[in-house]
C-alpha cells in the first residue's frame, strides 16, 4: 500500500515493496518516484533551511547521450591513474568510512550507516543494486551506487575521498554508470532530482540534455523548464 506522511513540511508518498519486478520499477521511476533504502517515495515539495522548494525529477535519454570533450578528459584522467570495478553492491568497512566522512554534507533525512541507506541493514533487497568502485592501489577513493530496472536505471549515491577532489570522481562515477547502462541496453538514467532554483543539486544537469517531470505529469525538455510554474511558486 502507499502511505502519505508529512515530513520537513513536505507531503511524501511512501511505498514499501515486498516484491518488485524490473519493469514495475521502471514504471515507478517514470512516474516521479525515487528509491530510499527499502522504500520508494514521491514528493513535490522539500523544505531546506526554512525555505520551500519544488522537487524537479530529471532523467537522461541514453539513446541520445554522447560524451562531451570535457567529459572525455575526466574519464581519461581517472582511468590513467586508478583501477575501476563495477559489481553488485555490498557495503564494507572502506565504503562505510567514506559514507561517515561525507554524510554531514547530505540534506534531508540522513541514514546513520551506509547499510541503512542501501537496505536498512536487511540481508536481502528487492532492488538490483550495483556499484562503481574507484581504487588507488588498494585504497578505495570513490564509490557510487545505482539500481537497474528493465530499461531504466536510478543513480542513488556517490561517495568520494575529498583529498582526490581534483579528479572529479563524482562526475566520473556518473559517467561510468551511464556507460554501463548504454552497454546493457538501458534507455533512461534517473539521477534523482534538482530544485526549482539554483542549488547544490544542479551539478547533475551538466551531465547531458535532460528531461524533467512537469506539473502535468509529463516528461519534457529541461530547456523549457520555467521555475515560476513550479508548485513551490504557486
Amino acid at each position: 500500500y502507499i502511505r502519505y506522511t508529512i515530513a520537513y513540511l513536505m507531503l511524501v508518498q511512501t511505498y514499501y515493496p515486498q516484491r518488485l519486478s524490473p519493469s514495475r520499477y521502471d514504471m515507478f521511476l517514470a512516474s516521479g518516484w525515487f528509491r530510499g533504502s527499502v522504500m520508494l517515495y514521491k514528493m513535490d515539495l522539500l523544505c531546506l533551511d526554512k525555505e520551500i522548494y519544488s522537487v524537479v525529477n530529471i532523467r537522461l535519454n541514453l539513446d541520445r547521450f554522447s560524451l562531451r570533450k570535457s567529459q572525455r578528459k575526466i574519464v581519461k584522467k581517472v582511468e590513467e591513474r586508478f583501477h575501476v570495478k563495477i559489481s553488485h553492491a555490498f557495503p564494507n568497512e572502506q565504503k562505510e568510512l567514506l559514507y561517515q566522512q561525507q554524510k554531514h554534507k547530505f540534506q534531508g533525512f540522513i541514514h546513520p550507516t551506509l547499510s541503512d541507506y542501501l537496505n536498512s541493514s536487511l540481508p536481502s533487497s528487492v532492488f538490483d543494486t550495483r556499484e562503481v568502485c574507484v581504487y588507488d592501489g588498494e585504497r578505495l577513493v570513490a564509490v557510487s551506487f545505482f539500481d537497474l530496472g528493465e530499461r531504466s536505471m536510478a543513480s542513488l549515491l556517490c561517495l568520494y575521498d575529498a583529498s582526490y577532489s581534483s579528479y572529479s570522481l563524482g562526475v566520473y562515477t556518473m559517467l561510468k554508470e551511464v556507460d554501463f547502462g548504454i552497454k546493457k541496453g538501458m534507455k533512461w538514467y534517473y539521477p534523482g532530482y534538482v530544485l526549482d532554483s539554483d542549488s547544490g543539486f544542479n551539478y547533475k544537469l551538466r551531465l547531458g540534455d535532460f528531461e524533467y517531470y512537469n506539473s502535468n505529469k509529463r516528461w519534457a525538455n529541461f530547456e523549457n523548464f520555467d521555475s515560476e510554474e513550479s508548485i513551490g511558486r504557486l
